[in-house]
């Protein structure tokens, strides 16, 4: 299964392709792509609890002292993401942490 889309930039003529190989017969080729393009979302949000949330930084030698510190990154990363969903306008819920920290 396969889709297109084309888009005229600096007056060339562009394709960009997307190919998903599956051996699903009954899903349609649209609900398809839906199902996988969120798996770039979730991709970004591993991104953004790394870089946002420090998690990328931990750098004690002892195990329990990780794990906390990923914890609490996890837990912060929640606390942002209920804030966002409640509390920010719907135009501003896509923003990074680091952009709502600046």
């Amino acid at each position: 299964m396969g889709r297109r889309s084309g888009h005229t930039k600096w007056r060339q003529f562009i394709y960009d392709y997307e190919s998903v190989v599956a051996n699903l017969t009954s899903t349609k080729a649209a609900d398809l792509f839906a199902v996988y393009d969120k798996r770039g979302s979730v991709e970004n949000n591993i991104k953004e609890t790394k870089l946002g949330f420090y998690l990328d930084k931990i750098n004690s030698h002892v195990y329990l002292a990780n794990t906390f510190c990923m914890l609490f990154s996890a837990l912060a990363y929640n606390i942002v993401q209920v804030f966002k969903q409640s509390v920010l306008p719907p135009a501003k819920r896509d923003f990074q942490s680091t952009t709502l920290r600046l």
